[in-house]
């Protein structure tokens, strides 16, 4: 699905600004994720067959929010990259991909379900950088993580803590 999207942004892009060779105006992610949702055929088949699963996701996790209310991942599966470990230039498409898939996984699922989360970060780590705490509950139930939010930054504030390095 998310290929998909990005082809067809990619490709309205282009037409709307009149690039010509798309190596010239988008980053080589985009462009390798447009190629994959080229290769799998024509969209509306890869939507039609992504929806039944995703819709199975989404029930289960629903089912999971019937005895609880939230739900408790990091953010990340690891600490922050230090600046360049994702360089796109220095890694080939799929391998960038996955990378990214994995470290990204926990707030995946939340944005493919559209289940309610937030991010808040609650720890630091030795550098000084925010290590993020992802809370997560059924769809429509913003009130209950926006009243978490409040309890959690009135128990561990966060909103003056800064990095050693930060732009305003």
């Amino acid at each position: 699905m998310a290929a998909v999207e990005v082809a067809k942004a990619v490709d309205a892009i282009a037409k709307a600004k009149g690039v010509t060779r798309l190596e010239d105006g988008f980053e080589s992610r985009a462009l390798g994720l447009r190629e994959e949702a080229m290769r799998k055929g024509p969209f509306d088949e890869q939507v039609a067959a992504a929806l039944p699963i995703l819709e199975a996701g989404t029930t289960t996790l629903d089912q999971y929010f019937q005895q609880w209310d939230i739900l408790l991942t990091p953010v990340l599966r690891a600490p922050v990259y230090k600046i360049g470990m994702r360089d796109q230039t220095k890694f080939p498409f799929q391998e960038l991909q996955d990378i990214v898939r994995d470290y990204t996984s926990y707030a995946a699922l939340h944005n493919i379900c559209g289940t309610t989360a937030m991010s808040v970060p609650l720890h630091w780590d030795a550098d000084g950088l925010p290590i993020g705490s992802q809370f997560a509950a059924r769809m429509g139930a913003e009130a209950t993580l926006l009243a978490l939010a409040y309890e959690l930054e009135e128990a561990r504030p966060w909103a003056s803590k800064r990095p050693p390095l930060f732009v305003t």
